[in-house]
């Protein structure tokens, strides 16, 4: 019966996520499941395609002393993963610790871990370069994106149509701005996913096979409403958490409550509630752009 109990693994250090050497050691591992000898933790993290960095919550319970003290390094680069004990395991989140914090609770230690996707890569990073009229947006994109340290450039992640205007594309500052002022203007979305950088035309998701449904592990589909007239600009999308579903793809989901929202959807965000020693195993995606 290993393969039902949930699992949580974290891969933390010893070097920063901007070091190119960062996958090649594991400074401490900490495994989490329901298993009396393993400790108590908890994951809450996001994915998405909105232009901020993704970013993960964790708290572990009980932690050695000299274990939170070595957390408290600027910038360790951490791994979450999250599965089955003796089976399949998804990384979920992968970035840097930005802030430690450790409370007393009852007779626990309770530490948390506050991090980013790519967020010291990012104050980093610098772009400077003039472009004519007529070069592909998704080439600025790519050499934007070349200058944040550490972050793998995947062709197939950026998806991004359109060619500069009459005026052409000038920018010197932060890589950060370069790519919102971009996307702003050309109307495409951005992030950095587990050290990938993706960008999206808005309109734009990468098919899938998934279905989500009552089998699968759906609990509710609602509308996603907005303003004072209550126009439906999306859904919300609450299941157990599923394996392999990313953000930016397209979705099925099939509703035997709420039929007339069974449809396919872009995730959009997709926020995680995993804590293997609690009934928390949840995902919950936002699209606000259904597909017809």
């Amino acid at each position: 019966m290993a393969k039902y109990n949930r699992e949580l693994v974290f891969e933390i250090g010893p070097f920063a996520e901007w070091e190119t050497v960062k996958d090649t050691q594991v400074g401490i591992r900490i495994v989490s499941n329901g298993n009396i000898g393993t400790l108590k933790a908890t994951l809450h993290c996001q994915k998405n395609i909105l232009s901020v960095p993704n970013n993960a919550e964790i708290r572990i319970w009980n932690l050695k002393s000299s274990t939170r003290q070595a957390f408290k390094k600027t910038g360790l680069y951490i791994k979450a993963y999250a599965g089955y004990e003796g089976g399949s395991h998804e990384l979920l989140f992968s970035g840097s610790i930005e802030a430690t914090k450790t409370k007393r609770v009852g007779s626990d230690i309770v530490t948390t871990l506050v991090c980013l996707t790519g967020g010291s890569n990012l104050v980093r990073a610098t772009f400077t370069k003039t472009y004519e009229q007529g070069v592909p947006v998704s080439q600025i994109v790519t050499e934007l994106a070349q200058t944040i340290p550490g972050i793998v450039i995947d062709p197939t992640k950026i998806n991004v149509s359109g060619t500069i205007g009459y005026k052409g594309f000038s920018y010197a500052g932060s890589t950060r701005y370069g790519l919102q002022k971009l996307a702003d203007q050309y109307g495409f979305s951005w992030s950095i996913n587990n050290g990938t950088f993706v960008a999206m035309d808005d309109m734009f998701g990468r098919p899938s096979t998934i279905l989500l449904n009552a089998n699968s592990g759906l609990k509710e589909v609602s509308p996603r409403m907005f303003g004072i007239n209550q126009v439906q600009e999306g859904v919300d999308i609450s299941s157990i958490y599923v394996q392999g579903i990313d953000a930016g793809q397209i979705i099925r989901v099939v509703s035997s409550v709420s039929p007339e929202l069974s449809g396919s959807y872009t995730c959009h965000t997709i926020d995680y509630d995993l804590s293997p020693k609690e009934n928390q195993w949840d995902m919950t995606i936002n699209s606000f752009k259904d597909i017809p």
